[in-house]
């Protein structure tokens, strides 16, 4: 806030260039003063301390703090008691700057009247995670938003908060009783560190979302896991990208090469990662590959799988393990591929079974073709335009997507891609992963180390706790 009890913070903070201290001798108060871009005005105020007691306790505290300098205001005509003075003390001279107020709320320093310095316009953006990603922008905080749970389930009015790095780390909250209404974010400044504040408004007073310590997990697992696990079989290895990228020119030559193994690392990677799961875990392997069409063809005489989505079965995690080993490389004709059929059958046996406890596990780098009307994303549009070529355009991706995020937790897991024909991928993977996170689904970059990446994710969707709330403007 830029005035409280009568004092222009922004003109005190023109004194420093970082945080500062401000006693108050008329009203016998201390705050903190705390320059920061998002406060109106760019300076936050809060009371730390009011009454002789904790104010003394308070100074003590600032005093052992070196680098901090404490503003005295003294009011023309106020009357306070001497004794505050002798709280200074812990205070080196040379750390006290005397203000005075006159009658008409001006403040002075050394006979110069204080005035706040100019702050440019700022925007900030704030991404939220509910039930979907959503970023929305700000030029000064509280931002007040709209908030509203799908679920009566407590456990799932949970909300993820990032911003950049001017601000609090990322954080999840838990949203009181009844996770509907106003829904106000700000933050509490501090002198070692800000942290963020959410609470929803509008009632008798201010209910406050309790901040987790990391993201949403159930303390404990009560029923076994159904892990649908989806394969990309166009996905190579990296030591086989350059092959792949010339297949259709060895082919033209009357080529024919073994490319059933190119994806070979990527298929053990996996294996190895099933045979570490808990017995109890239930494995329902899927993969999807690409067909020809929309001209275009298979390179050569490779005869390609007969369909685009494959159901391999439900397994013990070994059983599926072994099972990994017949999902050989087929090429990928075009960055699209079918990432959203399989999705959307994976989605109707998940809502066809809601007595069990499910997780979505997609291991590959190809993105689902972009919808079939307006773009559902600007990351969309960008990932579009990046990539052109042929493109499927159909909604099926949000429907798979939106029929599962509130039953259970998707993850990604994203293998690497390499070389650096047409176009180079590289490129698109980060927006791909943009998209894909916009939409709720949790996505782990592989690297070069996979075994981990699959662990972390799925860890992520053994205690997952899917969130019902959307977040509107």
């Amino acid at each position: 806030m830029t005035l409280l009890d009568g004092i222009s913070f922004p003109a005190v903070a023109s004194l420093c260039v970082g945080d500062m201290a401000l006693f108050d001798l008329a009203n016998g108060r201390l705050y903190g003063v705390f320059p920061r871009d998002w406060a109106p005005g760019g300076v936050s105020a809060v009371l730390l301390a009011e009454g002789t007691g904790r104010v003394a306790e308070e100074l003590k505290a600032l005093a052992r703090r070196p680098a901090l300098s404490l503003a005295v205001l003294n009011r023309d005509g106020a009357v306070f008691d001497a004794a505050l003075l002798d709280l200074l003390d812990a205070f080196d001279l040379d750390r006290l700057l005397w203000i005075r107020g006159d009658a008409q709320g001006r403040l002075y320093y050394d006979g110069s009247l204080l005035a706040p310095r100019e702050r440019p316009v700022n925007r900030f953006t704030f991404t939220f995670q509910g039930s979907r990603r959503q970023s929305l922008d700000c030029e000064t905080l509280p931002l007040a938003l709209n908030v509203s749970a799908a679920s009566p389930q407590a456990e799932s009015w949970v909300l993820g908060l990032s911003a950049g790095t001017a601000f609090p780390e990322s954080a999840w909250f838990q949203l009181p009783y009844p996770a509907n209404g106003r829904l106000a974010l700000g933050i509490v400044p501090g002198f070692d560190t800000d942290r963020w504040h959410l609470w929803l408004s509008g009632g008798e007073r201010p209910l406050v979302a309790r901040q987790l310590a990391g993201i949403p997990y159930r303390p404990s697992v009560e029923a076994p896991l159904r892990l649908s696990v989806v394969f990309d079989r166009t996905a190579v290895d990296l030591a086989h990208w350059g092959d792949a990228a010339g297949l259709r020119a060895m082919a033209a030559t009357g080529g024919n090469p073994a490319v059933a193994g190119w994806n070979s690392g990527w298929r053990r990677a996996v294996a190895d990662f099933l045979t570490t799961l808990p017995d109890d875990v239930e494995v329902d392997l899927w993969w999807f590959a690409d067909l020809p069409g929309a001209g275009l063809d298979w390179p050569g005489t490779w005869p390609g799988p007969d369909q685009d989505v494959g159901h391999a079965g439900r397994f013990s995690p070994r059983q599926a393990a072994r099972q990994v080993a017949d999902l050989t490389w087929v090429p990928g004709l075009d960055l699209w591929d079918s990432l959203d059929r399989v999705i959307n059958q994976v989605a109707e046996r998940i809502v066809a079974t809601p007595s069990c406890r499910h997780g979505v596990l997609i291991v590959g780098n190809s993105p689902p073709p972009p919808p079939s009307t307006s773009p559902s994303s600007v990351t969309w549009t960008r990932l579009r335009d990046a990539v052109g070529g042929n493109l499927r355009r159909d909604g099926i991706w949000d429907r798979g997507v939106s029929g599962m995020r509130e039953r259970c937790g998707i993850a990604c897991v994203q293998l690497p891609v390499g070389g650096a024909a047409d176009g180079n991928p590289r490129r698109f993977q980060t927006l791909w992963r943009e998209t894909l996170e916009q939409d709720g689904v949790r996505v782990v970059p592989a690297d070069d180390q996979p075994i981990r990446a699959l662990d972390e994710a799925f860890h992520y969707l053994r205690h997952h706790v899917p969130s019902s709330l959307e977040v509107r403007p």
